[in-house]
């Protein structure tokens, strides 16, 4: 089974802030407002792997990923990459390791734990 062709993505599972990636911008899912803007020339949405990975117009690497700690924004790749937490709150966030379809396992669960919230200002 394949996953849907997302082009964009929730991180803030629980009771942690929420974003929306979508089309280069990191959003406040809340209030809509703009966090981070990329002039994006490519990107990979992961939604087994809780990622989104961005190369940038000027060859800059951009990873935003979600852990049982925190969202994360890495910007650079290798020893000079600057890591900023952007929210935090302890989850579990299983693997479901071993499982048929686990990747789609993973993706229910994403979506499950951040549908709690409402997401305005996007049209």
């Amino acid at each position: 089974m394949q996953l849907p062709d997302v082009k964009f993505y929730l991180f803030g599972m629980g009771n942690r802030r929420k974003f929306l990636y979508r089309d280069g911008t990191l959003f406040d899912a809340l209030t809509g407002k703009t966090v981070r803007r990329w002039q994006v020339t490519e990107e990979t949405i992961l939604p087994s792997q809780y990622t989104v990975r961005l190369k940038t117009s000027d060859g800059q690497t951009i990873i935003l990923t979600e852990d049982e700690q925190a969202v994360w924004l890495q910007d650079g790749a290798g020893t000079s990459a600057k890591r900023l937490r952007l929210t935090e709150g302890p989850i579990h966030l299983p693997e479901f390791q071993g499982l048929i379809r686990c990747r789609l396992l993973v993706f229910c669960k994403h979506i499950a734990t951040t549908a709690a919230s409402r997401y305005q200002g996007f049209e």
